[in-house]
């Protein structure tokens, strides 16, 4: 303020003197910066001088906040420090709400996440003036990402992690056969490593034990009836310690002997753990061992030999026939034609076949013998129509 200005006298060429005093380029100025209340200025003219007092006004916005960053979950902070009272303390940013503008209370919950956050304190009058502060506000919700492994069968549907969950939700999960909130076991076994987490560093990591049972085994083949019994044990690839469950078994033996018929055998083998089991079903096959046996009868030279099979047998039975020399014709249990052979004794042998189950040898002996010859001796008689006459048969050869 040029100081000249305010003389009422009209006399310039005084000099003067005080706080806040200045020669600004030859012209008397007064300069409030820096002062505050009364400042008492001198204008002197040499026989006379004139004092009076410039009255400043300062204006001072200072304030603060006990921090810069605020969890949301303490209490509403207050502005501090705030070196005027009678401003208001504003933000122009929507995401951070002031709760009391006198106070410059601060709504911690009910503002967004984040920052920094520009605080205005602002005081009017003729002396206006203005300062800020940045706060930025966190998210201390107490971590607890609780929760706990368990055992699980490799065997069954994908597990819902979240409900081994003790602690806050809506953490993310990750580790082998996790998908979202899934576990799937298929495929895995042993301790698999899952991990939930929070975000921040608020994780917690824990074994998902998977159980993995195998029921494989190797069907046997055909069995005859009869035969002798296999012990199923060794026919397991899978798991062992495992249970048989289903008709002819003793113990863990299959007894082809417990049938009479052919017929296809379910079979079961159950392996379990804990809650975990599994099953494995095959069919084993028993086979009925064909009869052999068949009849043939001693003929007279000249007569034609038959055979018939009388055993019983199945439609895929295989005949093989050891006629001894003999030319035999026929097939499966019908009549063989087997001519009329020439005098002497004959051996057949039959075995007979169904898939695996093979009959013995059965043999039958025959014989056949040289046609009868005979001598007629004639004694007439005495008188005919005396009936009294003889006639003798004499056998010469055959039987």
């Amino acid at each position: 303020m040029g100081l000249n200005t305010l003389l009422t006298t009209g006399n310039p060429g005084g000099t003067w003197t005080g706080a806040g005093v200045v020669n600004n380029g030859g012209t008397m100025e007064f300069d409030p910066s820096g002062q505050s209340g009364a400042v008492s200025v001198t204008y002197d003219l040499g026989a006379c001088s004139e004092t009076h007092d410039f009255t400043v006004t300062t204006t001072n916005p200072f304030f603060d906040y006990s921090a810069i960053t605020y969890c949301n979950t303490e209490m509403n902070p207050l502005a501090t420090n705030v070196a005027q009272a009678g401003g208001t303390f504003t933000s122009a940013d929507p995401n951070l709400i002031i709760l009391d503008a006198n106070t410059g209370e601060i709504d911690l919950s009910g503002s967004t996440l984040g920052g920094p956050y520009t605080i205005t304190y602002s005081i009017g009058g003729a002396c206006p003036a203005s300062a800020t502060f940045d706060v930025t506000i966190a998210d201390c919700t107490p971590c607890d990402p609780s929760w706990a492994g368990t055992t699980v069968c490799e065997s069954q549907a994908p597990f819902d992690l979240t409900t081994l969950l003790t602690g806050t939700t809506g953490g993310t999960w990750a580790g082998t056969g996790v998908t979202g909130n899934m576990f799937d076991p298929s495929g895995l076994s042993g301790a698999i490593s899952i991990t939930y987490d929070l975000g921040g560093g608020c994780t917690e990591v824990h074994d998902m034990t998977v159980i993995l049972l195998d029921a494989g085994w190797t069907p046997l083949a055909a069995q005859c009836i009869g035969a002798g019994m296999t012990d199923l044990n060794s026919t397991v690839t899978g798991s062992n310690g495992g249970t048989w469950s289903g008709a002819g078994l003793n113990g863990t033996n299959f007894d082809p002997s417990a049938f009479t018929a052919s017929a296809l055998i379910p079979i079961t083998y159950t392996v379990s753990s804990g809650a975990c089991s599994i099953d494995s079903i095959a069919n084993i096959e028993v086979l009925l061992t064909p009869d052999p046996t068949f009849i043939v009868a001693d003929v007279c030279s000249g007569n034609t030999v038959t055979l018939t099979h009388t055993g019983a047998v199945n439609p895929s039975t295989v005949f093989t026939w050891n006629w001894g020399g003999l030319s035999g014709f026929g097939s499966g249990t019908g009549d063989y034609d087997l001519g009329t052979p020439t005098q002497g004794n004959y051996t057949v042998s039959l075995t007979v076949q169904d898939g695996v189950c093979a009959s013995s040898p059965f043999a039958v002996s025959f014989a056949v013998y040289p046609a009868a010859t005979m001598n007629v001796a004639a004694v007439d008689e005495t008188c005919n129509g005396a009936c009294d006459g003889i006639a003798v048969l004499d056998e010469q050869t055959g039987t």
